[in-house]
C-alpha cells in the first residue's frame, strides 16, 4: 500500500449572490509527495495530476465534511474545515480508509494552530500555490506510508490479526506430527461427555453434507 499525497488547500468562499454551484476559487497552501517509486521522467507528470486531483477534491467538498472518491487505481480522501481550508490525501487502493482521515484531522488540527490568521486571506499575487512552506507536511507523508506504524489502532489491529495466524499454524504444525483429531477430543480431560458427543454428532452431520455435494 501507498500514500502518494497529501495537499493542504485555501478556499476563497462565495460573495453573497454569487451563483452557490460555481467552482470555488482555491490555492494551494502547501503539498507533499511520494513518487519515488516511478521512473524519473514520470515524477513531475505525476504530482501534477495529484495536484489536479486534490484541488478538484477541494473545490467541491461541502464546509465540514469528509469525502472519499475512488479515482481509477485511486483513492481519494477529502477533508473541509469550515468553509477555507481542505486537507486531501491520495493513496492506492490498498490504503485503508481510516488511517487516511486520521492523518488528515491530525494535520488539520497542527496546521490551524500554526497558520491561523496567516493562510485564511484573500487571493492576491502574493498567494500563489505552495505560499506556505510547513515540513510538518513532508514528514507526516513519511511517516504514514506504513499505516501499522503510524496509527495505534492499525498497529493492535495488526498484532491481533498476527496472534490469530500464529494459533492457525500452531494447530497445523500439531497435526502434521501424525497427532488425530479425533484421539484429540477423545482424550481431553477439558471436554465433557456431552462436549465429546455434540463433536461426534456435528462431525458426522459434516461428512453427511459433504456426501451430498
Amino acid at each position: 500500500m501507498k500514500l502518494l499525497s497529501c495537499v493542504v488547500v485555501r478556499r476563497t468562499p462565495s460573495v453573497a449572490g454569487a451563483d452557490p454551484s460555481a467552482v470555488i476559487p482555491t490555492t494551494i497552501c502547501c503539498s507533499a509527495f511520494e513518487v519515488s517509486h516511478l521512473r524519473l521522467w514520470e515524477r513531475g507528470g505525476a504530482r501534477e495530476f495529484l495536484t489536479f486531483l486534490s484541488r478538484t477534491m477541494a473545490q467541491r467538498v461541502a464546509n465540514d465534511s469528509r469525502v472519499a472518491v475512488k479515482e481509477k487505481e485511486y483513492q481519494v480522501y477529502a477533508q473541509a474545515v469550515g468553509a477555507n481550508l481542505v486537507l486531501v490525501a491520495i493513496a492506492d487502493m490498498e490504503y485503508p480508509m481510516r488511517v487516511a482521515f486520521s492523518m488528515l484531522s491530525s494535520l488539520a488540527s497542527q496546521f490551524t494552530d500554526t497558520f491561523r490568521g496567516r493562510f485564511e486571506k484573500p487571493a492576491d499575487a502574493a498567494y500563489r500555490d505552495n505560499y506556505i512552506t510547513w515540513p510538518v507536511l513532508d514528514t507526516t507523508l513519511t511517516r504514514y506510508q506504513n499505516p501499522q506504524d503510524a496509527d495505534p489502532l492499525s498497529r493492535v489491529q495488526k498484532q491481533i490479526e498476527e496472534t490469530q495466524i500464529i494459533m492457525l499454524g500452531a494447530i497445523d504444525e500439531a497435526l502434521k506430527r501424525g497427532e488425530n483429531i479425533d484421539n484429540l477430543v477423545a482424550q481431553s480431560a477439558d471436554l465433557s461427555t456431552t462436549s465429546k458427543g455434540f463433536y461426534t454428532s456435528a462431525k458426522k452431520t459434516n461428512s453427511s453434507c459433504c456426501m451430498v455435494m
